[in-house]
């Protein structure tokens, strides 16, 4: 069970209609099960794929030029490098935990995409937060965690 604050939950609904049609994403700290601070990263999906080109990480297969077939779209996310550093550093200096991230699904539901199950790789077993837009005037969030490959749901309890 996660449970996180109706600031925090609140914050991470703003930030995703803000970004609309355009991912939010961002970074969550907190204690053990209990999110205590949200913040929000730039998303530079711009720039996702010739970081991964330069960096060998493309998987062999898949193309992720924006024009490709089965392509990884802008619309994805891609947190700013320098930005998720810096807030890392934030979150140590604060004396909370990195308990995961959150990004938004602007028109689909709140459940990792084989793309944010293949990024979760990167962070075996951390908190990922998804919220949906999917229906604007009712937006959903849904924590997992992604263990080899499985996602797990886990329920979130927003305290008032």
């Amino acid at each position: 069970m996660i449970r996180i604050p109706r600031e925090q939950y609140d914050a991470i609904i703003a930030h995703a209609r803000r970004e609309a049609p355009r991912e939010a994403c961002g970074l969550v700290a907190g204690h053990r099960d209990r999110v205590e601070r949200v913040y929000p990263v730039a998303n530079r999906a711009e720039f996702a794929v010739e970081f991964f080109a330069e960096r060998g990480l493309i998987p062999p297969g898949r193309d992720y030029r924006p024009d490709a077939p089965g392509s990884i779209a802008v619309e994805r996310f891609f947190m700013d490098p320098e930005e998720q550093f810096r807030v890392l550093r934030e979150i140590e200096a604060s004396g909370l935990e990195h308990l995961g991230s959150y990004h938004s699904h602007p028109a689909t539901e709140a459940y990792p995409s084989r793309t944010d199950v293949e990024m979760a790789a990167f962070w075996p077993g951390m908190l990922l937060l998804i919220c949906s837009l999917a229906d604007p005037d009712r937006p959903v969030v849904r924590a997992f965690r992604v263990i080899d490959g499985r996602v797990e749901e886990e329920p979130v309890v927003v305290e008032e």
